[in-house]
């Protein structure tokens, strides 16, 4: 890093593909984050634009598109700016102006003095939020709660947050949050089952929608004259299409294949266009 200043950066700080009109750049990780930057500085960069990439994403096919090549793993950045690859390929260091880590991001809380409050908001051992509960409140602080944290439906899941908090904290129809011991105890369950995603909320088991009704309990809502917003319901139809309608492929999972008289039709892991109607569609995704 000294003796290359500002050759590696992480996709945080990234906002303009200007910076890098004509240069050669190495974007590392193929995530929503690599995805949008590498896309966006086809625009500026000089090309290919080279992707540095673990395992294959959702949006990849079986070749890298017009204008970016993929690369594997790095393995040692050498002193004389020598970048390995796991494949045994390398990179001299006038063939990269800058390498971009888009590798995920942790929470940061600059406006909060852990000191001055008694506590951290974040714990980044455990790589949660601390004394919490729900993913939202805290309850050694009444009136603090962050929107947000949790890893499910994402706009969703916030609004049902959101609309939780306006009611309790304006005392507008709101059950309350339960005891703190009770709070406590969620949180310290929660951890003893040995969750590496603490805030990662599973569809499949119940567990989104049973946040979800606990948010809208202690909202208050379903009364005949309650005042406020109230957040979309998640009926049948919304339920379906989070079961079924995929925007990518999940590389060797979301495979279409099915067993038709005895025969196996596989259609491939690309883009399928249903045709007819609406209700038609929805019985052709049924049957795929």
């Amino acid at each position: 890093m000294e003796k290359f200043p500002k050759k590696i950066i992480h996709s945080k700080v990234y906002r303009d593909p200007e910076i890098w009109r004509n240069k050669n750049v190495l974007v590392v990780g193929n995530s929503a984050s690599g995805y949008d930057i590498t896309q966006d500085l086809l625009k500026t960069a000089k090309l290919p634009i080279l992707q540095s990439r673990r395992s294959r994403s959702r949006w990849d096919g079986s070749a890298p598109p017009d204008g970016i090549a993929w690369k594997p793993v790095i393995t040692e950045y050498q002193a004389n700016g020598t970048i390995i690859f796991e494949d045994g390929s390398s990179l001299e260091a006038n063939e990269v102006d800058t390498v971009i880590y888009s590798t995920g991001y942790q929470p940061s809380f600059p406006f909060w003095n852990s000191k001055t409050n008694g506590q951290k908001l974040w714990d980044y051992e455990k790589n949660k939020l601390h004394k919490s509960y729900l993913h939202t409140f805290f309850y050694n602080f009444p009136t603090l709660a962050i929107v947000g944290i949790p890893r499910t439906i994402t706009f969703r899941s916030f609004e049902y947050q959101a609309v939780a908090l306006a009611r309790l904290w304006s005392q507008r129809n709101s059950l309350g949050l339960p005891p703190v011991e009770e709070q406590q105890k969620w949180e310290t369950t929660r951890e003893r089952e040995g969750r590496k995603k603490f805030h990662g909320i599973k569809w499949d088991t119940g567990e989104t929608m049973r946040l979800f009704e606990e948010l809208y309990r202690i909202a208050g809502l379903g009364e005949l004259q309650s005042e406020g917003r109230i957040p979309p319901r998640l009926g049948e139809e919304v339920r379906w299409a989070i079961e079924n309608v995929r925007k990518y492929p999940e590389p060797g999972k979301d495979t279409l294949e099915e067993v038709v008289d005895g025969k196996i039709l596989d259609v491939g892991d690309d883009w399928v266009v249903l045709e007819g109607t609406a209700e038609e569609r929805k019985d052709l995704l049924h049957f795929l």
